[in-house]
């Protein structure tokens, strides 16, 4: 079906929508907390539609002192529906996002900038408290990595990402678009590195070297020149600035197209011997579990640090302080070393962006060298869980990890650093004494049947956000348009129908019992990628990049898509055969109970 019976626009609007949404699960929310005043003044600005008088209610609901999981679990949900929402300026006049988070961002530099001028003096001997905690850390640091770059390992794990590059952009950034790429931009520094990593590629030394005749020349020569002959040096990534909450953006960078491709390599050759040494940055459950564990609280329970613009804070001073000198100039080679924003150029003091390819691993490569040096100063067991800026430490150590981490130039942000209490979070995880009370945000504006279906399942995540919202679920369910009220008895992907009880369903239109199976059946929206259609005067390239791409794990029947566009159309689907669908059992509102 065309996409225009699949997704509707609903009649009220989005933030109208969210007022409503706001109001009900404040009046839900004075049942299980009476006559709680912060809650009262959201409800008010609520019911009289002023959406300043909502952000300025729910900051104050997140920033309070909470007496238990239901009173934490209550208020920060209430929070956490308004806190991300995209206001527009017209709705919630007075904010700036991208000012204030250009502003953050150079306050990141002018900090990196200070911390680079007092590394200068630490190779003197001048100003350096900490010589035997930095020792440890290059130790622990060149005991991960080698002391020297596996430059033949690092270039066969060498690929291009999904996302924008100088250059390639849009919504048409996937490998082939920029395989295809005319020119290919890079940095100076990077292309002789950038070279042999293509050239160490069977297939793309293949397709570079390719002629108009059956035969391919393997010459190294031949295959240096073709590439300077494609390529179209640049000095800078590019800035620019994503939605994060209503107050603020995030900057990420675009890399040169070329420094990307390298980035790749470092950053899964790094992730792999982050691994051998217990830090596995593809599981975050660990974190999660550790989190819940100094929640509970006991005998020098677990901390939780998180840091403030992390990314923004890793400066060249100290990469050059503690990394070892092969590792460094690498590095250094192949990252950007000046950003550009409206036209303006200037030369970073940070050494990696968001948005460089080796960005997560390098910065969990740091914190994780300051926690173990911190355990090993202290004669404590080595007990530590990195994941980027989120960082779990023992209560014991963690006033002095946050004291290096200060003076290494990095802030801690303290309305998520948790050292006391019976509140812990890490990586999307929220606990309150061992309780789930992780929130559902609404990042989104509210415009289709397809928010409403998102809304409506991610309220199914934890009992705790089941019980403030049974209501709720059912108001979603009747603003939604009746010709595409899809319900399923089953959990499947959110943006798809809404999930509900078997007895629910079985009084909906769009769920029947399918005597063939023996199962339930039901309509919902399907989601197929558009594939991209490539301009390439060379049918015979365009099919060895559709066949590459399948290589990389593409599917094989659209290797090749659009990014951020899909067709969407009704399918019939059923619960035999469906991997990972799991039947759908409210058994905390049917006993009315909240955590």
């Amino acid at each position: 079906m065309r996409n225009s019976i699949v997704t509707k626009e609903l009649r009220q609007g989005s933030s109208e929508i969210l007022a409503t949404l706001v109001g009900k699960l404040c009046y839900r929310s004075l049942e299980l907390i009476p006559e709680d005043p912060a809650i009262k003044k959201l409800l008010g600005a609520a019911r009289a539609r002023d959406f300043l008088g909502m952000i300025s209610s729910a900051e104050s609901l997140e920033t309070q002192s909470y007496s238990s999981a239901l009173d934490r679990g209550v208020k920060t949900q209430l929070s956490a529906v308004v806190k991300k929402y995209p206001f527009t300026s017209d709705e919630a006049p007075g904010f700036d996002p991208e000012g204030t988070a250009w502003k953050k961002f150079l306050a990141a530099e002018h900090r990196c900038k200070r911390v680079n001028q007092r590394s200068a003096l630490l190779r003197y001997g001048v100003g350096f408290p900490y010589g035997e905690f930095i020792s440890i850390m290059k130790g622990y640091i060149r005991r991960v990595i080698g002391r020297s770059p596996d430059y033949a390992k690092i270039y066969d794990h060498c690929d291009w990402g999904p996302g924008a590059n100088v250059g390639v952009s849009g919504d048409r950034t996937n490998f082939a678009r920029k395989f295809l790429a005319r020119p290919w931009t890079v940095t100076p520094l990077a292309l002789s590195y950038c070279t042999r990593a293509l050239w160490s590629n069977d297939q793309l030394r293949i397709l570079t070297l390719m002629g108009e005749g059956p035969f391919v020349s393997y010459d190294w020569e031949k295959f240096q020149s073709l590439v300077r002959q494609r390529v179209r040096l640049v000095t800078s990534n590019n800035i620019c600035f994503v939605p994060k909450t209503f107050k603020t953006n995030r900057s990420i960078a675009s890399e040169p197209l070329l420094n990307g491709y390298l980035q790749k390599g470092v950053d899964l050759y790094l992730r792999e011997r982050l691994a051998h040494v217990g830090i596995d940055l593809r599981d975050q459950e660990q974190n999660q579990l550790m989190a819940r564990k100094g929640s509970l609280g006991g005998f020098n329970p677990y901390a939780t640090l998180d840091l403030s613009s992390a990314s923004d804070s890793l400066s060249i001073g100290i990469c050059k302080t503690l990394l070892p000198p092969d590792w460094f100039e690498f590095l250094n080679s192949i990252r950007s070393h000046q950003y550009k924003y409206r036209g303006q150029v200037l030369t970073y003091h940070k050494f990696v962006s968001m948005g460089n390819g080796f960005c997560f691993p390098l910065q969990t490569l740091v914190f994780a060298a300051v926690c173990y040096a911190s355990s090993v100063i202290n004669q404590q067991p080595v007990d530590f869980r990195v994941y980027g800026d989120d960082i779990i430490v023992r209560q014991s150590l963690a006033l002095q990890v946050i004291e290096v981490l200060k003076y290494l130039g990095f802030v801690t942000n303290s309305d998520k650093t948790h050292v006391v209490g019976p509140f812990r979070e890490s990586c999307g995880a929220d606990w309150h004494c061992g309780q789930d009370v992780r929130p559902v945000y609404v990042d989104f504006r509210i415009d289709t049947n397809i928010d409403l279906y998102k809304i409506h399942n991610s309220f199914l995540r934890s009992e705790a956000c089941m019980g403030i919202s049974s209501h709720v679920r059912d108001w979603l369910r009747e603003i939604c348009p009746p010709e595409l009220r899809l319900v399923r008895p089953y959990h499947g992907n959110a943006d798809a129908a809404f999930t509900v009880a078997k007895d629910v369903a079985m009084s909906s239109k769009f769920v029947v019992w399918d005597r063939r199976t023996w199962a339930w059946a039901w309509k919902e929206v399907s989601f197929t990628p558009i594939r991209d259609k490539l301009v390439c005067l060379d049918p015979t390239l365009c099919n060895e990049l559709e066949y590459l791409a399948v290589l990389r794990g593409s599917s094989s029947r659209a290797p090749l898509t659009v990014r951020r566009k899909t067709r969407a159309r009704l399918r019939r689907k059923s619960y035999w055969g469906v991997d990972g669908d799991k039947p759908y059992t409210p058994a905390t509102e049917s006993r009315g109970e909240t955590p």
